[in-house]
């Protein structure tokens, strides 16, 4: 079976939302690595810093670092008030 047939078998099985979201759902998040790094480090010595974890803990840091930023809210803008 050829890659192209692979690929095309495994689109039909996906769900129309999967293969299309809607642009209103899809927010992008920009997390510097700098950011990310210090937050695995943090996971990797609350597990003790046992080693062989660390796409785990990196994965999980980058989670948590975008999920706090889509579920803050957004800073209200000042009110400028008419003398």
């Amino acid at each position: 079976m050829s890659t192209t047939a692979h690929a095309s078998s495994a689109d039909a099985r996906m769900s129309p939302m999967i293969q299309q979201p809607h642009a209103s759902s899809q927010q992008m998040v920009t997390i510097p690595q700098e950011e990310i790094a210090e937050r695995a480090y943090e996971l990797f010595m609350a597990r003790g810093g046992t080693h062989g974890n660390d796409v785990d803990d990196w994965l999980h840091a980058e989670s948590e670092l975008v999920r706090a930023r889509l579920t803050r809210q957004p800073k209200a803008p000042d009110r400028i008030t008419a003398a």
